[in-house]
């Protein structure tokens, strides 16, 4: 029974600590759902080349997408004409970090760890990509994907309307004799392929209840079965595992970086959910660069991202993808440890301390407003999947 209670009390005070800073995480999540939607992404990002693999790190990183919620908008951006690296450098950067898990991990792992993750994270999606652009070169081997590309008879070179013999069964419309192309056709004619692929612009109400839903049931329900089971293994590393007992194998090193590799890559992970499992090797001996080469390696990879990656891309952009995850998880966590030493990382004392103080009754309550917002999820998604809420606004159908 007393290891019961250390467990429950490791659990709750890891989720107190993550609590406040996680919800604020959401609702920003939430905010960016609406300016970030799939078409604004797909528009800068649907290119080739040096700057498209950089902007694809950067719009990537503070995206709120777990590894298997960007698969689906990283394989569209390729469908729409983006190159291997782009592509690649977007499913590096994105899962690795985010405005919720930026919060969260600056609450129970201090400013260091807050600002040096999502630096890595950027770092990894331009290496990752270029490292591919380069040897794949993908600005020639990619191929055609000018079809995909027309999403109208508007936007298309070979337009409908111009066609010299049009009919009644054409997408516009419009009367034979009209010299004018559909997007100058009669003002009257709403069912214009014009009219009718231009969605109406969401007044100021329709952003606002798509970005609460989003930041309450969207986002949580994505990363609700992840988040318990980091949280699980965080209580039970810190009530069970003795401190420092880690130390001779994660301790620091060459060696140590591998294995938290190795922990980390094939775990089904998100950027949030592997916080609590992060300061749980801390705790029990692990040092900062393995840690961080966990926080790396975990979110970035998994059987899913690997398998689309493998067959969307091809086989060697998979390997190139694998190989610079463990280059740049190894590199970063041994620079860490040469730079900081663990009293330079400004954790909250508390939260190497087993978790058992500096909690105030606001954070006890966000808790139980996180548990609120999470355990509905794991039971729709173990017990009634069918009823899966609407996908984000920020992920593309495949």
């Amino acid at each position: 029974m007393d290891t019961l209670t250390r467990i429950a009390i490791a659990f709750w005070g890891t989720l107190a600590e993550m609590a406040p800073w996680l919800i604020l995480g959401f609702v920003a999540a939430g905010v960016l759902s609406v300016f970030f939607s799939s078409a604004f992404i797909e528009r800068h990002l649907g290119g080739k080349g040096l700057g498209s693999v950089v902007k694809a790190a950067v719009l990537g990183a503070p995206l709120p997408l777990c590894s298997c919620g960007v698969i689906p908008l990283g394989a569209s951006l390729y469908r729409q004409g983006a190159s291997r690296g782009a592509t690649s450098s977007f499913l590096l950067s994105t899962p690795q970090t985010g405005v919720d898990s930026i919060a969260a991990t600056y609450a129970l792992m201090g400013p260091v760890f807050a600002v040096v993750r999502p630096v890595v994270a950027l770092i990894n999606g331009i290496f990752g990509g270029l490292l591919i652009d380069v040897a794949s070169k993908a600005d020639t081997a990619a191929p055609s994907t000018e079809p995909e590309k027309t999403t109208s008879c508007c936007s298309s070179k070979k337009s409908c309307c111009s066609e010299p013999e049009p009919s009644e069964s054409s997408c516009c419309g419009s009367k034979p004799k009209a010299e004018s192309s559909c997007c100058g056709s009669e003002p009257k004619a709403e069912s214009t392929c014009c009219s009718s692929t231009q969605p109406e612009t969401p007044t100021l109400g329709m952003k606002l209840k798509q970005a609460t839903r989003y930041s309450l049931v969207t986002l949580p329900t994505d990363i609700a079965g992840a988040l318990v089971v980091g949280l699980v293994v965080a209580a039970l590393l810190t009530a069970l595992v003795p401190e420092a007992a880690l130390a001779p194998y994660l301790g620091g090193g060459v060696l140590a970086m591998f294995a938290a590799v190795l922990v980390g890559a094939p775990l089904y992970v998100c950027a949030t959910a592997s916080i609590p499992i992060g300061m749980g090797l801390l705790v029990a001996g692990a040092s900062p660069g393995a840690v961080l080469a966990f926080l790396i390696a975990g979110p970035a990879t998994n059987a899913a991202t690997i398998s689309v990656t493998w067959n969307l891309l091809g086989r060697r952009t998979g390997v190139l993808y694998l190989l610079s995850v463990i280059t740049t998880a190894v590199v970063a966590g041994l620079l860490l440890d040469a730079l900081f030493s663990l009293d330079q990382l400004f954790i909250p004392g508390h939260a190497l301390a087993a978790h058992e103080h500096g909690l105030s009754v606001f954070d006890h309550l966000a808790a139980a407003a996180l548990l609120a917002l999470v355990l509905p999820a794991v039971y729709g998604k173990s017990i009634k999947p069918r009823f899966a809420p609407t996908p984000p606004a920020l992920q593309s159908p495949a």
